[in-house]
């Protein structure tokens, strides 16, 4: 994944172009966590395999990609939840 850079903007085949956020190894696998950078605010975890994106078809494989990306980021997101709180 060393061609996969966090905050790097990349065009997806469709034309969409996102930005990743994050990026990490899960059972043996690469995923990639991005954020639109056009007006409409989206989001997409993909599976890396020989540097192609590929969705992740399978919902079981989703939920376990999901939850490792909320373990990792844990501590931003308690963040936000208390800034989001306080307002």
């Amino acid at each position: 994944m060393d061609n996969f850079k966090r905050e790097e903007e990349i065009t997806l085949e469709d034309g969409s172009k996102y930005v990743i956020v994050d990026s990490f190894e899960l059972n043996k696998k690469n995923y990639l966590y991005l954020i639109s950078s056009d007006d409409e605010v989206s989001t997409a975890i993909v599976e890396v395999k020989d540097g192609i994106l590929n969705e992740i078809e399978n919902s079981e494989e989703l939920k376990i990609v999901f939850e490792e990306l909320v373990r990792r980021n844990q501590e931003e997101i308690n963040k936000y939840i208390e800034e989001a709180n306080n307002n």
